[in-house]
């Protein structure tokens, strides 16, 4: 593999971010597991200190969360929305401390419910979890989710985390995103360009606590709580709770914690409590890359285009060391539209194809892309980028530090960000990664038993995809067989998020939220993968 300049692609981080989590949801690769010890009960509430010292997160698991609920005029225009579903948008606010819930500090989130005509309100509600930890679902109009199949049988309850979208205080960071996408216009060192993202990073983090904001009350337990008082404030004893990325973090959480309040536990591409060090933030991207190249290598026609995968990657990204491509592009990122000329070298390629494995649709046509770029064709570049920046900018970053270090920092033991860009290979990677900054960030942890593997007893169907590059599908494998009673779906050849994967997938998801105790249709047995497009 030739020296890197310095990052990894835009492409790469974005794509990641953009499903959740997106680099938050860094798991194990398929040779190495993620269990350990399962938890079927609530993991309890934060504790005080270690023998250490360590303190960790006093942030309680409650029984009981309340919140208020209340009527507000919708955030969008609705003019898109199938006019046969009622959108109601309400606001719950809630302690911004679950630990003193009497305190003046609040958090608001933002609600939207969904009812089509003709479905029974007493029915079986399903609330959908976002990715991230920063993600979102209510920046724009539910128009997709209105003329979906799932509004026709339930009624749908969609809501922003706190912290991230339209929930009130944003802890988006425009300081960090500046940083990462200057990254990508220069060829500076290394060691350079991460000091202006640390700093930036720095910047983010001083400006959100001189506004009064405590990030320590960011994390999934304080999640937890936020979505059970939803769940009180809506009036529903049980809902079937929907979750993707980080979201099935969060979910599993909330089930370990209420398993009485949940109908039924649908999971699309598990990241469990238990992953987080540094092995994965380090290795997640090569390793999915060579899952990639054995894909190739398995099928015939696609060794017969490409005998040697691997090479073609590394010729492809000499090929932009040698000569980097140049575009010119108006992005809008850190609140504004910025005209910047970008620099595609090896590395940018490198991760661009990693976060290409997000996608399904996009999955058939990678390695015709390796060998085009491999050849000196570069027309990919400009859509490339456009589908990079906003992608990349796209998270609530404050959120998302707060809360995967929360969770997960106690793995990393220490590491810096030194440890984890390394030499650089990946570098923009490591910029949108939690795990970098977590030494930086500097918020409490959860404690060890939130990082044990939830393992509740309710009726739960995963799904996975072989080659989903940041939750490889060894970890939802894993948590489906550690479960007693939740059924797997692997779709063959697919990407991060693979309940849509085809008709057969979606049968499933549907017939799952209708009878959790069905069995599987038949045709997950005969799931086929798409082929490889090779030319043209």
């Amino acid at each position: 593999m030739p020296a890197m300049t310095r990052r990894i692609s835009a492409a790469g981080v974005v794509l990641v971010l953009l499903v959740g989590g997106v680099l938050a949801g860094c798991s194990s690769d398929d040779d190495s597991g993620s269990a350990s010890k399962p938890t079927t009960t609530a993991a309890g509430a934060t504790t005080s200190t270690t023998a250490k010292g360590t303190e960790y997160s006093r942030t309680p698991f409650l029984d009981a969360p309340k919140g208020k609920l209340e009527d507000v005029d919708c955030w969008w225009d609705l003019g898109e929305v199938d006019p046969s579903v009622t959108v109601k948008c309400q606001t719950l606010t809630v302690p911004a401390d679950w630990g003193d819930p009497d305190s003046s500090d609040k958090v608001v989130l933002p609600v939207a419910t969904l009812h089509k005509d003709g479905v029974p309100t007493d029915g079986s509600p399903v609330v959908i979890l976002h990715g991230g930890p920063g993600g979102a679902l209510l920046v724009d109009a539910p128009a997709s989710v209105s003329k979906g199949p799932l509004v026709a049988q339930h009624d749908l309850v969609l809501y922003d985390q706190r912290g991230s979208g339209r929930a009130e205080p944003s802890l988006n960071c425009p300081e960090k995103e500046q940083a990462v996408m200057d990254a990508l216009t220069t060829t500076d060192p290394v060691a350079v360009e991460l000091k202006r993202n640390v700093e930036a990073t720095q910047a983010c983090r001083d400006r959100l606590v001189g506004d009064g904001i405590d990030l320590n009350d960011y994390n999934t337990i304080a999640s937890v709580n936020d979505l059970d008082a939803l769940r009180d404030a809506l009036g529903f004893e049980k809902w079937n709770v929907n979750g993707g990325s980080y979201g099935t973090r969060l979910g599993l959480a909330y089930a370990r914690q209420h398993p009485d309040r949940v109908r039924a536990l649908a999971l699309d591409s598990v990241y469990p409590t238990q992953v987080g060090d540094l092995d994965r933030a380090v290795n997640n991207p090569p390793r999915a890359l060579e899952r990639l190249v054995d894909e190739c290598s398995g099928d015939a026609d696609c060794k017969a285009a490409f005998p040697d995968l691997a090479k073609t990657v590394d010729d492809a990204a000499k090929a932009l060391d040698d000569k980097p491509g140049e575009v010119t592009l108006k992005l809008t990122f850190a609140g504004k539209e910025q005209e910047k000329t970008y620099h595609v070298v090896g590395s940018d390629f490198r991760s661009g194809m990693y976060a290409a494995l997000y996608q399904n649709a996009i999955i058939p046509l990678i390695p015709k892309v390796i060998g085009d770029v491999a050849n000196g064709d570069y027309g990919i570049l400009p859509t490339y980028l456009q589908t990079a920046g906003p992608l990349l900018t796209g998270l609530s970053e404050g959120a998302y530090l707060s809360i995967d270090c929360a969770d997960s920092g106690r793995l990393l033991d220490g590491a810096t960000a030194e440890d984890v860009v390394g030499d650089g290979e990946f570098f923009i990677y490591a910029m949108a990664l939690a795990q970098t900054f977590c030494s930086q960030w500097d918020v409490a942890p959860l404690p060890p038993s939130f990082n044990e593997p939830a393992v509740p007893d309710v009726p739960t169907i995963i799904f996975a995809g072989t080659l989903d590059p940041v939750t490889p599908y060894t970890d939802s494998k894993e948590q489906a067989e550690a479960m007693p009673n939740a059924k797997f779906v692997l779709a063959p050849r697919g990407g991060h998020g693979d309940a849509g994967f085809d008709d057969c997938t979606r049968k499933a998801f549907m017939d799952f939220l209708a009878d959790p105790s069905a069995d599987l249709p038949a045709c997950v047995k005969d799931l086929q993968a798409p082929k490889f497009i090779l030319g043209g």
